[in-house]
């Protein structure tokens, strides 16, 4: 079993996240987002887009090839979407965005470092001793950024 996408124009395929979620090995298109996704050989294979007879070898290397090869290039995209798109590792990235805004703000209404190309973007400070909101015990700043 495997999946193909031959898409022309991609963002970042959900499809192809399930697919490796479910430990399936790609066949893909090197399109938007999918090359981030697919680590050519491990996880999968990625053609050009619009060369129907490469999308074609591609699907029949990963047919003819041994059961435990693909198992093994199913098993390593489920680790990278475990490892990248996962709900702990995508909540580790946004606590940890969040850290480095109200590390690097300053003063309340400082612009955040982060932000420094959206206009009017401020930092949020929270009063001394506020705990950040939503954070697990154990992942409060141990100090607050001055007001």
């Amino acid at each position: 079993d495997g999946v193909v996408l031959s898409s022309c124009f991609e963002g970042l395929p959900n499809v192809v996240m399930e697919a490796m979620a479910g430990a399936r090995p790609v066949v893909a298109t090197r399109v938007g987002g999918t090359p981030e996704l697919v680590e050519q050989g491990a996880s999968g294979l990625l053609v050009d887009p619009g060369d129907p007879a490469a999308l074609a070898s591609a699907m029949g290397q990963v047919m003819a090839a041994p059961p435990a090869r693909r198992e093994a290039m199913g098993a390593r995209g489920r680790t990278i979407v475990a490892q990248r798109y996962s709900l702990a590792a995508l909540g580790e990235h946004w606590l940890g965005l969040l850290d480095r805004c109200l590390a690097g703000g300053g003063r309340h209404g400082s612009r955040s470092p982060l932000a420094a190309d959206v206009p009017g973007a401020v930092t949020p400070a929270w009063p001394p001793g506020a705990d950040r909101p939503g954070a697990p015990p154990g992942n409060q700043p141990e100090t607050s950024p001055p007001r």
